[in-house]
This record gives structure tokens, sequence and C-alpha cells, in this order.
């Protein structure tokens, strides 16, 4: 009985330890490991089906894309280090003004996505300029907090289904805005 406890504990253990590695291998799939954000591929997964279903049901949803202004910049001054710095102190900050079922990705080297799932174009425009003003007051502390970079986001922004009758319109839109 003894023995069989032992064989059931350690099959339980590997289970346990497989199921953490494909989570972590999950997680690693969808995210952007140095922001903590949706990637680019599972924001445009993620917007694909959530338009779709939006559309069908005929509900609202917003996109806004955040570009740093003046990231070039503070590599180029502080060095790349401190650019990730600038670039997480950012993701936190969109973070902190989203709900949980909005979806914050970083898009790309220093541009950021959010899909607002049914969100008018003024309740969006609302947040992004909450967004906007927060990033803009950040100041990141680079050198030992001898000296602080900052940046500004520009926001674009769409809406479905004013702006457009799909989810390639409404990002391109936003894109372009």
């Amino acid at each position: 009985t003894l023995r069989a406890l032992e064989v059931l504990a350690n099959q339980t253990v590997n289970a346990l330890e497989s199921a953490q590695i494909h989570a972590r291998t999950r997680r690693q799939a969808v995210m952007d490991g140095l922001t903590g954000l949706y990637n680019h591929g599972y924001f445009q997964e993620v917007l694909a089906k959530e338009a779709r279903d939006h559309a069908e049901s005929s509900l609202p949803f917003s996109v806004l894309m955040m570009d740093l202004d003046g990231f070039k910049v503070v590599n180029d001054t502080f060095g790349h280090l401190a650019g990730d710095e600038v670039l997480r102190a950012v993701a936190e900050t969109v973070r902190g003004f989203i709900r949980r079922e909005d979806i914050a990705a970083r898009y790309g080297g220093e541009e950021f996505a959010l899909f607002l799932p049914r969100c008018d174009a003024s309740t969006a425009l609302s947040i992004g300029e909450r967004i906007r003003s927060a990033v803009e007051g950040l100041r990141v502390d680079v050198g030992g907090g001898e000296r602080a970079a900052s940046v500004t986001l520009s926001v674009g922004l769409a809406s479905f289904p004013t702006d457009g009758r799909d989810h390639h319109e409404i990002l391109d839109l936003a894109d372009q805005a």
C-alpha cells in the first residue's frame, strides 16, 4: 500500500509540474515578456473573434492605438534599459485605466493597442484621454534615481459600427488617427 501511494504521489507531482509548464508556455505564447501585456498576435486573434461577436449582437466596441512620442530620445539619451523601464511604466499605467474585459497589448516596439468591448466612441475617448494624460505625467527614474525619463503618448481611436464595418477597418482607422 505504501509503495502504491508513493507511485501515485510521484505521478501527481509529475502531472502538476506538466500543468505548470503548459500554463507557463501558454502565457509566454500570448504575453509580451517585457510589459506583461498581451502580445500583437494574441491581440489580433481576440480582436477578430470579439469583433465578429459584437457585430452579430449589434454591440459597439472601440480600439485605441497608442504610440509613444519621444521614445527614441529616451533610448538614445538614457540607454535601452531605461527605455525598457519606460515601456513597463507605460504598460502599468494603461493597466490602471482598463476594465477586466478590456484587452491591452504591446502592439510593437513602442506601440500599444487597447480593445474596449461594449464601449462607444465617447467613452473610449475619455479612457484614451485619461491614459494619455497619465503617461504625460510619468517620470521614470533612470540612473539610480538621479535622472528621470519621460514621454508623451499619441492616441488614435476608432469605434464600431460608427467608423467601420469590421475589425480590419476599425484597427486601420485607429492606427491612422
